[in-house]
């Protein structure tokens, strides 16, 4: 392992011994016992914190620096979320907002290229990608521009493109990142396309145009693809993953909006995410909603019954849903589905994945990701 910095409270490790914790936390051993086993003075859920970062056996290609990203928790399996591998000399970072001098310069050969035509076929994309570019089309308007689309928003966009937090943007970046959208040649804006709260927002001018690539023909062909079936491989793989994303993203929102609805301070997402994992591996969305709606209120009696402080409210509702759960599973509780909340719409990627794909209506809110299945 290449030499960096360590944490003073692991500094005590050798090289050998460093390599070993590592190993066998992802192997999934006790981390209580490797706490012990090290000789580390840290809570169970800050271990992961304290490793260092992986180091990337290529150099930074603005500097030729170290590019390190930061070690992940193993209960992280949001699948639509990455560590960031940056540079630690110059900061470059591969995410498409970098704006480094290595960056803006292929930037600007992108902007050259933009107006090129690419090919790209429909089976090319994974199922999320499919659904988010027609979930994209069928909430906002767009116009036959000759061979190809322009995509605007819709005035106003009443409907949601996904759920609030991080996920309708990674679809966004997603997109642009396999050719699906462009941006606009006249903006200094990295995207181009600002998706706040769900939503599609304009910022200045146009926001984001379709590339050359998605022409009338094009979205035929995703189109029949969809409808009649006729799907990849890899899609018929695709469905639990898109399923689980889709679910952990409006069950983020849900607790996102209880938390903040009772002024309970924000606490880290990958903390939340791990617990919703948790519990969608066995209960439906409705379900979760459920538990994290009955421990938003447990967390509140919480706050006023032992002068607790927002923070502490905050921490109890998380280890209550966590609670919850676990003594759900082992006296095999009958748990009603929420329905959906009225300050949590639906978003054009529910519609698109239950409606249209599942033809399930929003009742697919109460069936476990486990479950799902395609029509017949």
């Amino acid at each position: 392992m290449p030499d960096t910095p360590l944490h003073r409270k692991i500094a005590h490790l050798s090289q050998s011994q460093l390599e070993a914790l590592i190993d066998l936390y992802y192997a999934r051993k006790s981390v209580a016992g490797l706490i012990r086993e090290f000789n580390i003075d840290c809570l169970p859920s800050q271990l992961y914190k304290l490793l260092p970062p992986k180091i990337s056996a290529v150099a930074c290609p603005n500097c030729g620096g170290r590019m390190i990203s930061k070690r992940r928790a193993r209960t992280s399996t949001n699948t639509f979320q990455k560590s960031t591998v940056k540079c630690q000399d110059c900061h470059h970072h591969e995410n498409v907002d970098c704006r480094c001098d290595y960056c803006r310069d292929k930037h600007q050969q992108k902007k050259k290229k933009s107006d090129r035509p690419v090919a790209i076929k429909a089976t090319d994309l994974t199922l999320e990608q499919a659904v988010a570019l027609l979930s994209l089309l069928n909430g906002y308007s767009y116009q036959n521009f000759g061979n190809c689309l322009r995509v605007g928003p819709a005035l106003p966009p009443t409907t949601p493109f996904a759920p609030s937090g991080d996920y309708g943007e990674h679809l966004i970046v997603h997109l642009i990142e396999v050719g699906l959208l462009r941006h606009n040649p006249q903006s200094t804006l990295p995207f181009n396309f600002s998706v706040r709260d769900g939503m599609c927002r304009e910022q200045r001018t146009n926001l984001v145009g379709l590339s050359n690539a998605v022409t009338p023909r094009f979205l035929e062909e995703l189109e029949s693809l969809i409808t009649g079936r006729n799907w990849p491989l890899l899609w018929f793989e695709d469905v639990n993953i898109m399923a689980m994303n889709l679910a952990m993203a409006e069950c983020k929102e849900f607790y996102d909006f209880c938390a903040s609805k009772r002024a309970f301070p924000p606490i880290a997402s990958q903390l939340i995410e791990a617990v919703i994992f948790n519990i969608l591996e066995d209960y439906s969305p409705g379900q979760c909603m459920r538990i994290i709606q009955s421990c938003a209120q447990y967390a509140s009696d919480f706050l006023v019954k032992h002068s607790a402080t927002p923070k502490m409210a905050a921490n109890y509702m998380l280890e209550a849903c966590q609670r919850f759960v676990e003594k759900a599973r082992k006296e095999n509780w009958s748990l009603q589905s929420l329905t959906r909340n009225v300050n949590c719409p639906r978003s054009m990627m529910s519609i698109m994945w239950y409606d249209h794909i599942l033809q399930a209506s929003d009742q697919g809110l109460s069936k476990p990701v486990a479950l799902i299945q395609l029509p017949q």
